[in-house]
């Protein structure tokens, strides 16, 4: 039981005119995450996919392919109108252990699907007498096939992204 008398007063806020007129809110994933249905008979966003894709960071929706609007749930429509995904490549740092005593070379930041570019190396200090270079590989046991290009095998291989030189034996 309550004590007393309880009185409770309703707060009404002022929704603006009730419209009939609905929109569809279609989207354009920019080429990653797959592709996603429109949405029909709305008159605000009541939900925005999530998308994912390999090497690629989900930067959220927006009303402009600049990126200058940000989409948010709720938002109102005035219009049939079509959202914008951003991404952001995911970077990777590369550490290049040489193997060469004395000889070190400077980190790389890449992009993901970027070529990797052989780094600059002094060609009098960056030798192992005897050998030849063989590549840079993601182990010390040089198994597999030399990397040749950021991707998802070599983010999953790695979780420093050291990439190891591997020289072999000169036949004599």
């Amino acid at each position: 039981p309550l004590p007393g008398t309880i009185t409770l007063v309703a707060e009404w806020k002022y929704a603006g005119p009730a419209s009939s007129t609905t929109y569809t809110l279609s989207f354009n994933t920019q080429g990653h995450g797959g592709s996603v249905s429109s949405q029909s008979g709305l008159t605000a966003i009541e939900s925005l996919p999530k998308l994912s894709e390999s090497g690629w960071t989900f930067g959220g929706w927006y009303y402009d392919s600049s990126y200058n609007n940000r989409a948010s749930v709720g938002d109102s429509l005035t219009s049939n109108t079509t959202l914008y995904a951003k991404w952001n490549v995911n970077t990777y740092t590369l550490n290049y252990i040489t193997n060469v005593e004395g000889y070190e070379l400077k980190s790389k930041t890449l992009g993901y699907g970027t070529t990797i570019v052989e780094p600059e190396v002094d060609e009098e200090k960056f030798v192992v007498t005897g050998h030849v270079f063989d590549g840079w590989y993601l182990n010390s046991d040089f198994s597999g096939d030399p990397i040749t290009e950021i991707s998802p095998n070599l983010n999953n291989q790695t979780s420093n992204n050291n990439v190891l030189m591997q020289y072999q034996q000169q036949d004599q």
